[in-house]
């Protein structure tokens, strides 16, 4: 799908369900779904979303003080951030290489949104 100019992949979790983060139980009951908005590497120079429908757990475990927890997709997500592991590594080595206004230039030629001093997609 595209969107402004941008691509847009749906995807969904759908491997077995997740261990709880806290007590490493596995996880049992599915609490909710939603949708999870990753803005991930250029392709093509347009830029690139990915729109996953992950699942919210609950754990079970009554010592545990954790109640629900999300399932995490391996080299996409990770807890709480909401840039993928390769698009950061990209942006620090345009940061680190060129910085300032050149890595602004640089980042938004490869189809980043950046400004002067930092180089971001919309993060």
């Amino acid at each position: 799908m595209t969107v402004d100019g941008n691509l847009v992949v749906d995807a969904a979790g759908c491997g077995p369900p997740g261990r709880c983060p806290q007590c490493k139980h596995p996880a049992i009951r599915v609490h909710s779904r939603y949708w999870r908005q990753i803005p991930e590497l250029p392709a093509g120079g347009r830029g690139l979303t990915v729109r996953l429908h992950v699942r919210r757990f609950f754990c079970d475990q009554s010592q545990c003080q954790r109640r629900t927890f999300v399932e995490q997709v391996a080299g996409l997500t990770e807890p709480r951030r909401r840039s993928p592991l390769a698009a950061r590594s990209v942006m620090r080595a345009v940061a680190t290489e060129l910085g300032g206004r050149p890595g602004s230039d640089c980042a938004r030629s490869c189809g980043f949104t950046a400004d002067g001093l930092r180089c971001w997609r919309n993060w």
